[in-house]
């Protein structure tokens, strides 16, 4: 399924290191009319979509979908929160591709 090869892996953004611990895999077929330009996003990168004013954080898969980040762990916090994911990673704005160091 996509996105379960980042369950368990750690990520660095902006000097952040961050464990996946959950995802929800969007297949290309799932993801919505709005958020199809994230389809055109090179694979491995960070991305957001927003929902009702609140940014929600995504893993790239280029063409074939985007897996949403659903729970991360910092330092040993675990947060489940879109929102507070994208500020605990320095997300700020939608459908762009943001750089992630695999750990």
């Amino acid at each position: 399924m996509l996105g379960q090869d980042l369950i368990g892996r750690r990520f660095k953004r902006q000097g952040v290191t961050f464990t996946v611990l959950e995802v929800k895999a969007f297949p290309a077929a799932e993801v919505g009319e709005r958020f199809k330009e994230l389809l055109n996003l090179e694979e491995g990168k960070l991305s957001a979509i927003r929902v009702f004013g609140h940014l929600v954080p995504n893993f790239t898969y280029g063409r074939r979908g985007v897996a949403k980040l659903a729970k991360i762990e910092i330092k040993g916090q675990k947060i489940s929160k879109a929102s507070a994911i994208a500020d605990a990673l320095g997300i700020h704005n939608d459908l762009r591709g943001y750089a992630v160091e695999p750990v």
